[in-house]
């Protein structure tokens, strides 16, 4: 082929845009002001994906935004966003979790069962709760066949208990049942350190999951 004609046929071929890093914009508690704020909505899709409203200019897809206390804030990806005509600096977003730093026992408001079903929840675990004449449990499907069940520990204060106070935790137990077999207990704890004792246990149902949908 003629150089020419080579050169002319690179000519009209177009380069790809340059694939440039998301920009990060710090929407944490001391940077929010009239102007550059946002909500968060209650309701989400997924445990990873959250939905949004706010104002400030230039946020784009797949950039990043920071919220929440700027000693340990959630880094959170712009996944779709939508700005108003009027105004115009209003948008509405898609964001996806991409950093979300433990809860606090010292802020956490609820009971003790709600904080294990939270910790579960950003584990990426389902689970509800539920109750009899005999107590509180909280039950975690595992695999096709089998049903975990965590409450108090038994032996201690808050046997077969959820909703009490954070400080008054005495401990986790955790059993698996499946079909056509007893239960198994697999996880029973003494601790008074909520936070660990939760990490610990939800740590437990992750392994025991695994193990439920490998065989």
């Amino acid at each position: 082929m003629p150089r020419r004609i080579l050169m002319r046929l690179l000519r009209r071929t177009p380069r790809p845009a340059p694939v440039l890093p998301g920009r990060t914009h710090n929407y944490d508690n001391d940077h929010r002001r009239w102007g550059h704020d946002y909500t968060l909505s209650p309701y989400s899709a997924t445990p990873d994906q959250v939905t949004a409203t706010g104002w400030g200019y230039d946020i784009e897809e797949g950039d990043y935004l920071l919220v929440g206390r700027p000693e340990a804030p959630w880094k959170l990806k712009v996944i779709d966003i939508v700005y108003d005509r009027d105004p115009r600096d209003f948008w509405s977003a898609t964001l996806s979790v991409v950093v979300q730093p433990p809860v606090r026992v010292l802020e956490w408001k609820g009971s003790a069962g709600e904080f294990l079903q939270s910790a579960l929840g950003r584990a990426g675990v389902q689970s509800h709760a539920t109750g009899d004449s005999a107590g509180e449990y909280i039950k975690v499907p595992a695999g096709t066949q089998g049903l975990i069940t965590i409450t108090g520990v038994s032996g201690r204060a808050r046997e077969n208990e959820l909703c009490y106070r954070p400080n008054d935790h005495q401990g986790w137990g955790a059993v698996i049942e499946q079909e056509g077999a007893d239960f198994t207990e697999f996880y029973q704890s003494t601790s008074s350190d909520l936070a660990e004792d939760t990490a610990r246990v939800v740590r437990a149902v992750q392994e025991i999951i695994a193990k439920c949908s490998a065989s």
